[in-house]
């Protein structure tokens, strides 16, 4: 496999909490969206081609 430039990659430790799981004890839908969202707007701040940083 093919190691991705490290523009390329982010990584970042997220902490699920007990009232963000299901019955199943596993994250909900909803709750993986966000921290998808949170690690993607991280992502560009930190290539500073956030919104903010093109205007």
């Amino acid at each position: 496999m093919q190691k991705l430039p490290h523009l390329l990659t982010y990584r970042e430790s997220f902490k699920i909490r007990t009232y963000e799981t299901g019955q199943k004890k596993e994250a909900t839908l909803a709750h993986l969206l966000k921290l998808m969202h949170e690690a993607a707007m991280q992502n560009v701040i930190d290539l500073k081609v956030s919104v903010w940083d093109l205007e």
